[in-house]
């Protein structure tokens, strides 16, 4: 199950609307899911991976790591430098 921006339990397959935020929030760009914080360490060790890596290397869809991805990059902490296949993830520093 998924909790919902609204506080209310939705299962996966149901349909939120794109940028739904699901897991917590606080004031400004707001606290990172424990997906996010997992993928953020594993583009800092290896800034070339692939989307399906960091399924593998996660335990997790493609798509889980597609959506925590734009996450990361609408609140500009990522962005991807170059090509899918030679490509680089850049992470802002703080």
């Amino acid at each position: 199950m998924i909790l919902a921006r609204d506080g209310l339990i939705a299962s996966e397959a149901s349909h939120l609307p794109f940028g739904s935020h699901i897991g917590p929030r606080t004031s400004g760009v707001g606290a990172l899911t424990d997906l996010q914080e997992r993928m953020i360490n594993l583009i800092r060790r290896e800034p070339s991976v692939t989307i399906a890596r960091l399924g593998d290397d996660l335990g997790v869809t493609s798509e889980r790591v597609k959506i925590a991805l734009n996450k990361l990059k609408r609140v500009d902490l990522l962005k991807r430098e170059g090509g899918r296949k030679k490509g680089i993830w850049v992470l802002r520093s703080t």
